[in-house]
């Protein structure tokens, strides 16, 4: 089974957040959105909508609350490919 067959939209759901908080410093800036997203746990990606380009996927974190476990496995940013 390929990648694409394995991530079709049964499998994909779409996070639309909103900036809840941003602390800015001299270098950077910290954002902090939120969103919410019911999950069946068939799910093996979730895709979050109008993130910049310039998002550094190593500090992105995520955290959730519900019945189904989540695991964050990996992150990329399909703006910058």
């Amino acid at each position: 089974m390929t990648d694409s067959e394995i991530l079709n939209s049964d499998t994909i759901k779409t996070l639309k957040t909103s900036i809840s908080e941003v602390t800015v410093y001299t270098d950077r800036a910290l954002v902090t959105r939120r969103g919410t997203v019911s999950l069946t746990g068939n799910e093996r990606e979730l895709a979050i909508a109008s993130v910049p380009a310039t998002l550094e996927t190593e500090s992105v974190r995520a955290t959730g609350a519900g019945t189904v476990a989540v695991r964050l496995l990996g992150v990329r940013n399909r703006n910058s490919v």
